[in-house]
């Protein structure tokens, strides 16, 4: 099965889990608050089953579990009309319709949360422990050479205190911080350096990684790697006559000569040879590598399990909200943020099969962003059909189907002048 064939049934199967679990989420909701039709139809075509379910009666027809695909109707007089949604049926009380309304975020959260507990139990906590970091040293990216950081620091305190991990370094609570404050070594000197973050623009890499050995492990036939000479075992030395202290600084200099040849000083059990490769576009060459520093593993426990998983499911909304932020102040380029449908897929991944673990971390992720996007005063979303509840709430009159089509067209017309207003600007810097 080739690489964009797996790419394709993860991204189809991943977006009919959250499809589903968001579609039955509301479904199940209205059901239990009674904010649904007598008669409702699922999916395409003739009625293929039905069934009864606290007194309506369900008919189901071809139904495919993608979110564009996922029909449901009312049916009256034998004839399919649009659902109705729960803030319309107003002899039911505020609060069950509110309820119901949210049915949807409601399962997206369980559900997300319940992946990440799941593989928090499942896989072990594997990390660089202070020691590690400190005898490794960190390589800064972009972001990290702006702030004073150089390759060889070694960082022995954060905001003043001594850290158990590398990841406590990365943190998006303390990249996107408004001070983070690492103490460092750098040859004999002991320095600080402190910014107020918006290393989100770039992720942790603009910051820093550590700057952990290496050798070269499988190396895949016909790459540029292969084709040179290099083996599964070879230590790389040097590069263009530059000592390689790590793989981060060894695959910066590979990106800076992409499309040039690159002359590899290598030690082979023992013995030094050179190799000219050929650097990709990518700045690559093709092999695997192999850490030389294994990282620490714990296993958790249920309870500690269930501690992280539910920590990390919420860290995703807490990056989104600072994500959407940092992007609205002009921080980060928008267009270097959002990603389409092919890009989404290539997250998952697909050149080994399909990593199960991967696949599942994944979509617990979307599910936290289908969660969260469903807040944002955006077309379709689920908070859009809070403001008919509030209204009737204050009012004590109902909201008319017209005005509540005039409502959902605001975010929709700001969304279009953003648009129009990003594209002006573009135009205008042309000249």
């Amino acid at each position: 099965m080739s690489d964009s064939t797996i790419l394709v049934i993860q991204y189809l199967l991943g977006i009919s889990i959250l499809g589903t679990v968001y579609f039955l989420g509301r479904l199940l909701f209205s059901f239990w608050f009674y904010t649904i039709d007598e008669h409702i139809f699922l999916g395409f075509g003739k009625k293929l089953f039905g069934f009864k379910y606290k007194g309506v009666e369900v008919s189901v027809g071809f139904f495919i579990p993608l979110p564009w695909l996922a029909k449901l109707y009312a049916v009256v007089d034998g004839e399919k009309h649009k659902l109705g949604l729960p803030w319309e049926f107003h002899e039911t009380p505020i609060w069950k319709r509110l309820i119901a309304t949210f049915g949807g975020m409601i399962a997206s959260l369980f559900i997300g949360v319940l992946i990440f507990v799941v593989l928090s139990y499942l896989t072990k906590d594997t990390y660089y422990s202070r020691a590690h970091t400190i005898d490794m040293g960190i390589h800064p990216g972009e972001f990290g050479k702006e702030v004073g950081f150089k390759s060889g620091d070694k960082v022995i305190k954060l905001n003043g205190e001594e850290y158990e991990r590398f990841d406590d370094l990365i943190s998006p609570h303390v990249i996107n911080s408004n001070r983070a404050n690492y103490t460092i070594l750098r040859g004999t000197d002991t320095l600080e350096i402190t910014f107020d973050g918006s290393g989100l623009d770039h992720g942790y890499r603009s910051v820093f990684e550590l700057n952990y050995p290496f050798e070269v492990g499988m190396v895949p036939e016909y790459t540029n790697a292969a084709i040179a000479g290099l083996e599964k075992g070879d230590k790389i030395i040097e590069i263009d006559n530059s000592p390689v202290a790590g793989l981060p600084p060894f695959s910066e200099i590979l990106e800076e000569k992409s499309l040039d040849t690159a002359k590899l000083t290598i030690n082979r059990s023992g013995e030094v040879l050179e190799l000219d490769v050929l650097v990709d576009e990518d700045g690559k060459i093709g092999f695997f590598i192999n850490r030389l520093i294994e990282p620490e593993s714990v296993q958790r426990s249920v309870l500690q399990a269930c501690f992280h998983g539910t920590k990390e499911a919420f860290s995703i909304i807490y990056v989104n909200v600072r994500a959407l932020r940092i992007m609205f102040v002009g921080d980060v380029d928008p267009r270097k943020n959002v990603n389409g449908p092919i890009s989404i897929a290539k997250i998952y991944g697909g050149k080994d099969g399909i990593d199960w673990i991967r696949f599942l971390r994944i979509t617990g992720l979307f599910l936290m962003i289908t969660l969260f996007y469903n807040l944002l005063p955006i077309p379709k979303a689920a908070i859009m059909e809070v403001i008919p509840l509030i209204y009737e709430f204050f009012s004590k009159r109902a909201m008319s189907a017209a005005a509540f089509r005039k409502v959902r067209l605001v975010p929709f017309v700001l969304i279009i002048g953003l648009m129009v207003f990003v594209v002006i600007q573009d135009i205008m810097m042309l000249f």
